[in-house]
């Protein structure tokens, strides 16, 4: 699944490592040696649209394929799901997304927006707070956490909480970087091609030329490959279906 999504290749490099980790670390228990205790836990830093959720379920399958999961299946949430109606729900939220992951992996998306560094009763403080109780028992292995969001904001959320550090090394620390035009045009002909449309020369040079300069003029919120499928979703198809409509058969 992997090798068959495009760009990505620090994170393919990163992961290949980990499962070469991982295998090694397997054969010294099968034969009698003592294991290495690899670090499960992740972060992953990158915009919206690079691929983080998809690596996410790939890892959940590899994991569970190598029998370190027992389901490999993965729970998404976001702080407004951890987060309750009222004040102190959010420790009984999290305990129930935490039970959903069980033999998985909870992927918590933007996970920086849990803490406010000036607001000591912020309630995603709770929930960080829950978290680490979790993180620290080492008898319960089965499950895996990937903290995600925009670099700068995870690293700060990092570097101020020591249990993550603790609990979460820097080779577990992956940088999703934005796709280049080429990748980005490649993920519009891979979308097209999987739901059996085409693209004429003409066409792919005016798609081309819009993703060129939408990546020219990006911010820090640029959609990567989200942004793609949306221009497909909302603006190519949309007309097609017009010029369908009004053609005589």
């Amino acid at each position: 699944m992997l090798n068959n999504l495009t760009g990505l290749q620090s994170v393919k490099d990163k992961l290949h490592a980990y499962k070469d980790l991982v295998n090694f670390t397997k054969l010294r228990a099968e034969n009698h040696l003592t294991p290495i205790n690899i670090p499960l836990h992740a972060m992953f830093l990158g915009s919206p649209g690079t691929g983080k959720t998809t690596v996410a379920k790939a890892m959940g399958q590899m994991l569970h394929s190598m029998g370190i999961l027992s389901k490999g299946h993965v729970v998404a949430k976001e702080r407004s799901t951890l987060i309750g109606k009222y004040y102190g729900s959010e420790e009984g939220k999290t305990l129930k997304a935490l039970e959903e992951a069980q033999g998985g992996i909870l992927f918590i998306d933007e996970a920086y927006q849990l803490f406010s560094e000036h607001d000591p009763r912020d309630p995603g403080r709770q929930v960080i707070e829950t978290l680490m109780t979790k993180l620290a028992d080492e008898s319960n292995r089965d499950w895996m956490l990937i903290l995600a969001g925009y670099p700068d904001e995870m690293m700060k959320l990092y570097n101020i909480n020591p249990g993550l550090a603790s609990r979460i090394p820097n080779s577990n620390i992956y940088t999703f970087d934005d796709f280049s035009e080429t990748e980005l045009i490649e993920i519009a002909e891979n979308y097209l091609t999987k739901n059996q449309y085409s693209l004429s020369d003409e066409a792919r040079e005016a798609l081309l030329n819009r993703l060129k300069a939408d990546y020219s003029s990006r911010d820090k919120s640029f959609g990567n490959a989200r942004h793609v499928i949306n221009i497909i979703q909302l603006e190519i198809l949309p007309r097609i279906a017009t010029r369908i409509s009004t053609t005589p058969h």
